[in-house]
């Protein structure tokens, strides 16, 4: 099977199906027909003009795919186009829809690895505007409630050689970060299978413990980054709908172990997708949720960063005046240096990565009408 990015939702349909333009749109016709809207107006280019975003399906050739890939009629109207078309894939559900506890997350995060080839190759986003302000919502809330313990049963507990030790934890917190510094140096094509056998790891250790306890609380943190960490990689490729899949799992594992730094810098990381494929203001609300979640939880050096992140996504809004507020925000916050609760994942916000924040908003200020 090609390799080639399905960069929207019909595509992957289509690829699903392993259908032609030509031959999706005969079977549309059929379906279309059958619900009484008469045959189809044909051409060769008309599927890939929906999915170049030339042209939009009209309404009763939307109600037939909608039937035709076993999506409600009313999500049709309720979700637009192309977006209802994002129920047919059944796998993205746990990770979105599962609800904010440990076995939410343990369901969001089985989730999230799977798929084949053609789930692999979706280049588009599955999650925006209000989805993506309900999932981050809902992150804030789990953040402010404790989570409760749960009893260990016999099936469920580690095997001895694999119980958890500080030691242990210290190992794969070590593995992580040394995975880090070999994006920066091989980028995420090359990288995406290490960092998903990663996840599987520490996946298979978290589903096991059953409990909460500062262990596995540092456990499910790791795993959340590991996620962010997977979410980047495909981004990085291209992966789209695989990326936020993992981004989204890390804001679920985050909020299990009460860690709001690494939530904070998942959402960081989202907004960069979404400012780049989607809404900026979308973007900007990720962030701004980050930033009200560790106001007061963090250190300068992360806060400097959401406000550089904050930054990039003003100014695809247009928003110039907020936008110089947060580079501003970001140098203070730098200029208070480093601190020893700088969490090892925020060792890229350096002295050359501030000198092209400088750079953006010189650039931005001579810009200025």
């Amino acid at each position: 099977m090609s390799d080639q990015l399905l960069p929207h939702p019909l595509a992957a349909l289509r690829a699903e199906l392993g259908l032609s333009g030509e031959q999706y749109l005969d079977r549309l016709d059929n379906v279309h027909c059958a619900l009484g809207y008469g045959r189809m107006a044909k051409s060769r280019q008309k599927v890939s003009r929906w999915e170049n975003g030339v042209n939009s399906p009209e309404m009763p050739a939307r109600y037939a795919m909608a039937r035709l890939h076993g999506i409600p009629r009313e999500a049709v109207t309720e979700l637009g186009w192309p977006d209802f078309l994002l129920l047919a894939f059944p796998d993205d559900r746990p990770v979105l829809d599962s609800p904010w506890t440990l076995a939410g997350t343990v369901a969001a995060v089985a989730a999230a690895a799977r798929g084949g080839s053609m789930q692999d190759r979706r280049g588009f986003l599955i999650a925006s505007g209000a989805t993506l302000t309900s999932l981050s919502t809902s992150w804030s809330l789990a953040l402010a409630e404790p989570a409760e313990a749960s009893p260990v049963t016999p099936d469920e507990v580690v095997p001895a050689n694999t119980r958890l030790t500080p030691a242990l934890l210290d190992t794969l917190e070590q593995r992580l970060d040394d995975l880090r510094r070999l994006d920066d140096v091989l980028g995420g094509a090359r990288l995406r299978k290490t960092a998903i056998a990663e996840y599987d790891l520490l996946d298979g250790l978290a589903k096991r413990t059953g409990q909460h306890g500062p262990l596995e609380h540092r456990l499910l943190s790791l795993l959340a980054e590991s996620a962010r960490m997977c979410g980047w990689l495909q981004f990085d490729s291209g992966r789209h709908a695989r990326a936020q899949r993992y981004y989204i799992t890390a804001l679920r594992a985050s909020a299990s172990a009460g860690d709001r730094q690494v939530g904070a810098n998942t959402l960081a990381f989202m907004a960069i997708q979404v400012y780049s494929e989607g809404n900026p203001q979308d973007a900007v609300s990720l962030v701004r949720t980050a930033q009200d979640a560790i106001a007061r939880r963090t250190t300068p050096r992360v806060k400097s960063m959401l406000h550089a992140r904050a930054a990039r996504a003003l100014s695809k809004t247009g928003d110039r005046a907020a936008c110089w507020r947060e580079l501003d925000a970001a140098r203070t916050e730098y200029a208070r240096g480093p601190h020893d609760d700088d969490p090892a994942w925020s060792y890229w916000l350096n002295p050359g990565v501030m000198r092209s924040v400088n750079l953006f908003q010189r650039e931005s200020v001579s810009r200025r009408p």
